[in-house]
């Protein structure tokens, strides 16, 4: 095993020195949930298909807030209304100032500067941006666990492996010495009622495990991993997470699987998706209860059929 600090862009191109392609949580979770076609088709490394993208005006706070809090900011570049207005004419011969992303000079400067790996925002997106880290750093350094936080390498790589196949994962934060991980995570709510749930509905509890198992791997039994939501909305709120043991148990039989599937399809390199079987659709329990109480339905064709067998 091995712990490298390399850009997130070697990482997510899976340029890691590895013999074989790396599984990560995030493949993994694919290849569970839809098939093993659909997990070759996102691997950087096999066939590296392009992803879909989302509303180009939907501006991402998490990834923001993420570089800020973790790497500084760099990434981050504020584009002023201001100096990108519009053509001159006779009406308005200043031209005038775009409100967003409204016009086509400041959309060409956002789109360069995605070229260019940046995160380009609006003032005022930056500033949201701002309260948000402050926010969450305030929230870190007034709790127990700021001195594993602030005591961690962040955006850290690791590599290993289990069963002769390769896995991958990189840390928000991951204090070696504490045995802890922690992971940022943006969110409508961190009301621990509503994120709770939210962490089964995202499969949470699967890359915790999934990052456990790295730590596991270098000696340490016991890891402790928190994940720090905050808000996107005023004001910021943050709370702490974990997922509990029968989480944690449920996770780790899905990524035993998820290993053995992946190890299997890498030595054959055969990706199977659905199989050519006819799948029958059947009624849902309460759709039965429906109809036989609507009267619409007559159970007793299956007593006929027994009979006749």
């Amino acid at each position: 095993m091995s712990m490298l600090m390399v850009p997130a862009e070697q990482y997510h191109s899976d340029d890691l020195g590895a013999p074989q392609p790396c599984l990560s949580s995030s493949i993994a979770k694919i290849l569970l949930a839809k098939s093993p076609l659909h997990a070759w088709s996102c691997h950087p490394k096999l066939g590296n298909l392009p992803r879909e993208k989302g509303e180009d005006d939907k501006f991402d706070y998490g990834s923001a807030c993420h570089d800020v809090l973790l790497e500084g900011g760099a990434k981050l570049l504020i584009l002023n209304p201001e100096d990108y207005r519009s053509k001159p004419t006779k009406a308005d011969p200043e031209g005038s100032v775009p409100k967003g992303w409204t016009n086509g000079a400041i959309r060409e400067a956002r789109a360069l500067a995605q070229a260019e790996g940046k995160l380009p925002l609006l003032p005022s997106q930056g500033n949201r941006v701002m309260k948000m880290v402050e926010g969450a750093k305030r929230f870190i350094f007034e709790s127990e666990h700021a001195f594993e936080w602030d005591g961690g390498a962040k955006e850290a790589t690791f590599t290993w492996q289990e069963n002769g196949v390769w896995l991958k994962c990189r840390f928000d934060v991951v204090n070696l010495k504490r045995g802890f991980i922690g992971d940022y995570k943006s969110t409508v709510s961190a009301n621990p009622r509503w994120f709770s749930g939210h962490m089964v509905r995202m499969g949470y509890h699967f890359q915790q495990a999934f990052y456990e198992r790295a730590l596991k791997a270098q000696g340490i039994d016991d890891p402790r991993f928190m994940f720090l939501a905050q808000e996107v909305t005023a004001p910021h709120a943050c709370s702490w997470h974990t997922a509990d043991m029968d989480l944690r148990l449920i996770a780790n039989a899905e990524i035993d699987r998820a290993i053995r599937v992946w190890g299997e399809c890498l030595a054959s390199n055969k990706w199977p998706s659905y199989g050519q079987e006819c799948n029958e659709a059947k009624p849902t329990s309460w759709m039965m209860e429906q109809a036989v109480a609507d009267g619409t339905f007559d159970l007793g064709y299956r007593e006929e059929e027994n009979v006749a067998v």
